[in-house]
């Protein structure tokens, strides 16, 4: 260290510290619960609620609301939720579907009407690829089937409420997602300026800068509203009356009716059995069965052979040989990403609305010995498919958009536990506002195909494919299981890939004793790139487009690119704010003694994120 003594600097609102993502914390252990979240002042509203006796579910609203006030370009009422709970009393793992339908009136030949030109997709500015948002009534779901009985919703979003109203300091990353969404939300419709604030100099509305205060009291004033109405003072009346309004001002189809008849979905999860956990995720229309189908081929190569060492195994030894180092082994990061490229591949073939394709059909299929046999051989061939088509097709890869999301959990003091996602989608969603609440809609829609030969085409009352997914980890009995952790990674078609790596990091650190939940999620990770990033890429005489991988600096050495890149990889290094394209991961795990017995919660928060977890 320098003996040099330098003056000591005032923050003031408005620096521009750079971004660096080392990890930089230590895990966080509680007696009692637990709360981690990409916002401190969501956390510490998840911790008031369990103060006051409230359970995980409980919590994860209060959690929930507050981030809609504190980080509104990844969440808001205006988007959708999914969440997983784990219940302590009989060791089950339930879920609820809260993503919203397509109008009714949104057809394939409207859309190619309106825009001719569109490739595969609607456009993500465009009033059509606006969904009906599924949180609120998600976050009342979410209360009536899992809460403790000893709050009402309005209860739940008055710390939300309260800092909508009164105001709070905005933090660093959300202040540059802010910032680069200014001109989208003065563009998308006339109301933007309700989610900016009056530069005290000029007058004009500005995104808030990095530790000045942001009031949102149109959100408040919405958010009163359903405190005091339920989800129904949000799906009818003057609310709906102002969605529909903005929507249809703008060229969209929404109506009254559209927002009137949404319900949550309440579809059993998906899980698979790996190195002696069960991770569980939401069914499709979530991609959560991208993570399980990637497990379930790194599983069935080293069962059948073809990969002598398990993957945490070849991680395990590459910690205890360098454990001051990040990188990973060069043939791990290899069956990594094609794993990841099959999942996606067979995955994206499948998923779509649970109304259109029964889940269970998808899974039954996906998850088969027979494909994933077929997928563990072409792990290992020496010439890796780099651009793989669907293994088998349903009835009648690489990822292809990306989003932005919030990810938390909760576990409280009886041992349950709520992992919870929350998305406008992208940025601000579509950014426009309806008039005099407060609030951006999302544009899930344009998650939707444009091929009529897709499952997943866009149709009238549909739900899109959905990147959003919440996981949860635990022991892999058939009844009566012990939760390891709520845990997830938020951030678009990042989500499985960073839902595998995280487990992968942990297993290997709980098996050398070197690396505990925290460093698992601050662990460097790669991220398969959507097609629409796709470059072209000459290989044996024939042009292929190749989708490419970003690698976080760290995380593979410059002989490991090469070795890699002569397979065919297309590989990124990504370095500093870039970061955030991996994802900001949150943990919530359970504390055990040497004999099994449960003693306290351990939780960790990505230091990719601006928030914190916290126990007691």
């Amino acid at each position: 260290m320098s003996a040099s003594v330098t003056a000591p600097v005032t923050f003031l609102p408005g620096n521009q510290v750079p971004v660096n993502f080392w990890s930089r914390r230590s895990a966080v252990f509680g007696r009692r619960y637990m709360v981690a979240s990409s916002q401190p002042f969501a956390t510490h509203a998840g911790v008031k609620i369990l103060e006051r006796g409230g359970n995980a579910a409980d919590a994860a609203v209060a959690v929930a609301a507050t981030l809609n006030v504190t980080e509104p370009g990844s969440c808001g009422i205006g988007g959708d939720m999914f969440c997983l709970f784990f219940n302590a009393k009989d060791g089950t793992v339930k879920a609820i579907n809260g993503s919203g339908h397509s109008p009714q009136a949104l057809t394939l030949d409207l859309v190619r009407a309106r825009h001719p030109d569109a490739a595969d997709r609607i456009p993500a500015d465009s009033p059509l690829a606006i969904t009906v948002p599924g949180a609120v009534a998600g976050w009342a779901d979410t209360v009536s089937r899992f809460g403790s009985g000893k709050f009402a919703l309005g209860d739940l979003l008055a710390p939300a409420i309260d800092l909508a109203e009164n105001g709070y300091p905005v933090s660093q990353l959300m202040a540059r997602q802010w910032s680069g969404s200014q001109n989208r939300l003065l563009a998308a419709s006339p109301n933007g300026a309700e989610m900016l604030l009056r530069d005290p100099v000029t007058g004009e509305p500005r995104a808030p800068r990095e530790g000045e205060v942001m009031r949102l009291p149109n959100l408040a004033h919405t958010l009163r509203i359903i405190a005091a109405q339920g989800p129904a003072g949000f799906y009818t009346g003057p609310v709906a009356e102002a969605i529909v309004d903005v929507v249809q001002s703008l060229g969209g189809v929404m109506t009254l009716g559209d927002l009137a008849m949404h319900r949550s979905a309440f579809t059993d999860p998906i899980s698979i059995d790996y190195a002696g956990h069960r991770l569980w995720e939401c069914a499709p229309n979530g991609q959560g069965l991208v993570a399980l189908i990637a497990l379930g081929i790194l599983d069935r190569a080293h069962a059948l052979g073809l990969m002598p060492e398990r993957m945490e195994d070849q991680l395990a030894a590459q910690i205890r040989e360098h454990p001051d180092q990040p990188n990973v082994p060069t043939q791990y990061a290899n069956y990594l990403i094609q794993a990841l490229r099959f999942a996606f591949a067979d995955a994206q073939a499948w998923i779509t609305d649970p109304a259109v394709l029964p889940p269970s059909e998808t899974v039954a299929t996906l998850l088969s010995p027979a494909v994933l046999d077929v997928r563990a051989r072409q792990l290992v061939a020496d010439t890796p498919d780099l651009a793989p088509t669907p293994l088998v097709y349903p009835p009648g890869g690489a990822p292809r958009f990306s989003s932005d999301t919030v990810y938390f959990c909760v576990g409280d003091a009886e041992g349950n536990a709520c992992s919870f996602i929350f998305s406008n989608y992208q940025g601000f969603g579509n950014a426009a506002v309806p008039k005099g609440y407060g609030f951006t809609l999302q544009n899930r829609g344009a998650n939707f195909d444009l091929d009529p030969r897709s499952i997943n085409v866009v149709a009238p009352h549909k739900r899109p494919y959905h990147t959003i997914i919440p996981a949860m980890l635990t022991t892999p009995t058939s009844s009566n299981a012990k939760l390891i952790s709520a845990y997830g990674v938020m951030g678009g078609f990042n989500q499985p890939q960073g839902h595998v790596q995280v487990l992968l990091q942990y297993l290997a650190g709980k098996a050398t004793g070197l690396k505990d939940p925290q460093l698992a999620i601050d662990s460097p990770r790669l991220c398969l790139q959507p097609e629409e990033n796709a470059e072209g890429v000459l290989e044996d005489g024939e042009q292929k487009t190749i989708a490419p991988v970003d690698v976080e600096e760290g995380m593979l050495t410059a002989e490991q690119f090469t070795e890699l890149r002569a397979k065919g990889h297309v590989l990124r290094e990504v370095k500093g704010a870039g970061r955030g394209v991996f994802g900001r991961g949150q943990w919530a795990g359970r504390l055990r003694n040497e004999n099994g017995g449960e003693t306290g919660w351990i939780g960790a928060s990505d230091g990719r994120a601006d928030g914190c977890a916290f126990g007691w």
